[in-house]
């Protein structure tokens, strides 16, 4: 036997020790059966379009594989959901991505918005004009529409900018 032939030989002999070494695979799930570590995700029960506000019940929960959360970023709970708005269009009973969906806007761009500063005992309002729209917690920027100057502060649960200090 010629040298390479050898070499041949020991790579066959080689490759058909590691295949008889791999492990044995494990058997599927029959497809009628979840697997363990299948789960639910909420999906919509009716197409619901940007700008809509979703309620409890637009939404239930559906099983769904791993593999869908393992492809994209998917809202995994109900309660999240709920009183969010639709940023584009959900389909029924397709898995919600995280991104489709955002808080509700509390001030409007170009829709005047009271304006509060406050620092110790002083409360200073003023009506403003948001410069673009803004959810809860937002930082948003304003024209102070007496003055004309830029002011800016932090979107509140009531609708108002907390303006400076804040204390």
């Amino acid at each position: 036997m010629t040298i390479h032939r050898l070499l041949r030989l020991a790579a066959l002999v080689a490759t058909l020790a590691w295949a008889g070494a791999a492990p044995a695979q494990t058997e599927e799930p029959p497809l009628d059966e979840p697997a363990l570590e299948d789960g639910y995700l909420p999906v919509p029960v009716v197409t619901i379009y940007p700008g809509d506000a979703i309620t409890q019940e637009m939404i239930e929960e559906r099983p769904f594989p791993s593999a869908v959360r393992a492809r994209q970023a998917v809202v995994e709970g109900r309660g999240p959901l709920i009183g969010k708005i639709a940023r584009r269009t959900l389909y029924a009973g397709r898995p919600i991505p995280i991104n489709a969906v955002t808080e509700p806007m509390l001030v409007t761009r170009g829709v005047p918005t009271q304006a509060i500063f406050r620092s110790g005992g002083i409360l200073i309002t003023t009506i403003a004009s948001p410069v673009r729209s803004g959810a809860l917690g937002d930082y948003v920027q304003m024209r102070n529409i007496d003055s004309g100057k830029m002011i800016a502060g932090i979107v509140q649960a009531d609708g108002t900018v907390l303006v400076g200090g804040g204390r």
